[in-house]
């Protein structure tokens, strides 16, 4: 079984499903090139997954038995041809490669044809909310509009609902306070909806997309978010194809260090919190979390491995003051990638513990002042690539427990504050 996962902006993932091979030699090599090119481009080999038991103390996870891979760094918009290779030294690999097209995805904008409705503080959002049609622009004028918000009307992929604050001064959604357990804007079935130059204030959630129906085609865009426990968050298998770009997301913890023994997760718990499908957060400012950008705690994947979490994209993002991690990647499936990002001030780099069968992808990201880990590779996780990362963290610069799987690490600059840089 092949399947072609929804597509992000800069890359497409890939998953191909067996049988057999069970002395785990096969392989499979990935060229790629634009559609009418001839010329085709090497890109990384797909990783074999192969029957690792992932969080083997806590809730052990069987993955399947197949390759996955993602090829990366592509134009929006833009058509693909790829070509899959398989081969095996015992036999049994196809006789010819499979070639399948794909097509990233486009930047989402507003659709050019529609109204613009006025909303005001008086009035309300919901006022101007109700009047809004696929397509439509709520303006809203400065002033505090007090939620919640429970958004139930969607727009479309051609034709979102865009809400957008004003060019000069502040339109500020705000909830019922920190106390109050309350999301400011929720959504639940709730399909392609744009916030764009809001603050967001004073809730424990400022976005929230709930179960069962969760959100897709979610954009966020220019955004102020600030006094929250929890930013953007959803732990819905059903969520797809969001587009968290351009934030300021600041949370309430006041410090990163030293963290509380028992409470780290608090106050403020994560920046940006996600689960599903095509997902892309980039060039977002998170920082006074516990948690900056986070895969949600979904636990084992369900057994329909097309609602599994995969082709999730985090990248250019400013992460700091985490009194956790600023990036974790935990309980996400294939094709996760976190790449280009700066993370500093923090108890943790980058963790995957665990993740179910890989890739997860840690390319090119620079992290620093770290007082624990850069790399936390606990709970038996499976399918780490991690290139060209640099590290700088003030105990040993790389000391995960001898318990993570099918690991690629290559052309990393490792860095220790003492002892040894390398410990295994």
């Amino acid at each position: 079984r092949f399947i072609v996962d929804p597509p992000t902006i800069e890359n497409l993932g890939f998953r191909w499903y067996i049988e057999g091979d069970s002395n785990r030699n096969a392989s499979v090599t990935v060229e790629f090139r634009k559609k009418g090119q001839a010329q085709w481009k090497n890109a990384l080999p797909m990783l074999r997954v192969h029957h690792e038991v992932v969080n083997q103390v806590y809730g052990p996870y069987r993955t399947g038995n197949l390759f996955a891979g993602s090829v990366l760094f592509l134009e929006p918009a833009t058509i693909y041809e790829i070509r899959f290779t398989m081969s095996d030294p015992d036999g049994g690999a196809p006789a010819k490669p499979r070639i399948v097209s794909a097509t990233t995805r486009a930047e989402p904008r507003p659709f050019k044809g529609g109204q613009t409705i006025k909303g005001s503080a008086d009035k309300g959002l919901l006022a101007a909310f109700k009047e809004a049609k696929p397509g439509d622009v709520i303006l809203l004028a400065p002033g505090v509009y007090k939620g919640p918000f429970d958004l139930e009307k969607s727009g479309t992929a051609e034709r979102p609902i865009v809400i957008r604050g004003p060019a000069e001064g502040e339109a500020i959604l705000e909830g019922d306070g920190l106390g109050s357990k309350s999301h400011i804007v929720t959504l639940n079935g709730t399909h392609y909806l744009s916030f764009e130059r809001l603050t967001f204030r004073g809730a424990q959630t400022a976005i929230y997309a709930a179960k069962p129906g969760g959100s897709v085609g979610l954009v966020v865009r220019g955004c102020r978010i600030q006094d929250v426990v929890y930013g953007i968050n959803t732990g819905c298998a059903n969520s797809k194809n969001w587009y968290i770009a351009d934030n300021e997301i600041v949370g309430i913890n006041t410090t990163w260090y030293p963290r509380p023994r028992e409470t780290y997760m608090s106050p403020g718990h994560t920046g940006i919190n996600v689960y599903g499908q095509g997902h892309v957060i980039c060039y977002n400012r998170i920082t006074r979390f516990s948690d900056s950008a986070a895969i949600y705690n979904f636990g084992p994947p369900v057994d329909d491995v097309t609602k599994h979490c995969v082709n999730i994209d985090f990248y250019n993002n400013d992460l700091s003051w985490a009194q956790d991690d600023t990036f974790e990647a935990d309980y996400g499936c294939h094709n996760v990638r976190f790449y280009r990002n700066r993370c500093y001030n923090t108890h943790t780099g980058m963790s995957t513990q665990p993740f179910y069968g890989g890739p997860v992808y840690l390319i090119r990201n620079e992290l620093y002042g770290i007082t624990s880990l850069s790399y936390k590779l606990n709970n038996y996780p499976a399918g780490i690539e991690a290139y060209n990362n640099t590290s700088c963290c003030a105990g040993p610069g790389f000391r995960p427990p001898p318990i993570w799987q099918n690991g690629h690490f290559r052309n990393n600059l490792i860095m220790g504050g003492s002892e040894h840089a390398l410990i295994s």
